[in-house]
């Protein structure tokens, strides 16, 4: 997994798992979006819990979820992006802010490698959108952090925001949270393990738990 998928999601998926096996000896390795791929066409794991997409010939991938991506603002940032205008910033809130409006405020950004990075960068291509990035990181809650000081604009995801996050936007939070609209921002969190080779029952019983447990989120 992801470091970040790991707070999110093992909370939810462990538990029930240690519950049913509890001989068995778990190793967790956590690492970016080409780390996972390189890993499971390695064999060096038995399942990968990542995003969309798994670019590993001979897997099979089962999307767990979908989400959108956010952008955290500073409070102080918002108030320039929209002049003070509480109408216009409360719709952007709620349905979505358009991503050029934020041209001159600086970014934090994940690393490329990471594939909430490649996702925003696609995203902004579209729009024609370069961002004007203060600091690249590893970790996104490094990012998140950085941005609730008022050092700059970020990128988070709806499912980490959710899970770890939920006082983030609101009203004693010091950021905003905006949406961003289109298909573009959407990811897809998916579970995959190769088709080839042995899978012991606990595996398989991992796997099926991840996919019972895929509604859960409610995204």
């Amino acid at each position: 997994m992801s470091y970040t998928c790991g707070r999110a999601l093992l909370p939810v998926l462990l538990p029930a798992f240690c519950q049913a096996h509890p001989l068995v000896e778990i190793s967790l390795m956590e690492g970016n979006y080409r780390q996972l791929n390189e890993w499971l066409r390695q064999g060096e794991i038995d399942v990968l819990i990542g995003y969309m997409p798994i670019d590993v010939p001979g897997a099979q991938v089962s999307v767990m979820l979908r989400e959108r991506l956010y952008l955290a603002c500073p409070r102080p940032f918002s108030a320039q992006v929209f002049g003070g205008d509480e109408q216009a910033l409360g719709q952007a809130r709620e349905k979505g802010a358009d991503l050029r409006l934020f041209a001159r405020q600086p970014f934090i950004l994940l690393k490329a490698g990471n594939r909430i990075r490649a996702m925003l960068d696609a995203y902004a291509g579209t729009l024609g959108f370069v961002p004007q990035v203060l600091l690249e990181t590893e970790n996104i809650e490094t990012a998140l952090a950085l941005a609730e000081r008022g050092m700059g604009v970020t990128v988070y995801p709806e499912l980490f925001l959710r899970a770890l996050h939920p006082q983030a936007g609101t009203e004693d939070s010091p950021l905003d949270l905006f949406p961003l609209p289109g298909e573009g921002s959407m990811g897809a969190l998916a579970v995959a393990f190769m088709e080839s080779g042995y899978r012991s029952p606990a595996v398989l019983d991992f796997i099926a738990l991840c996919r019972q447990r895929s509604g859960l989120w409610g995204l």
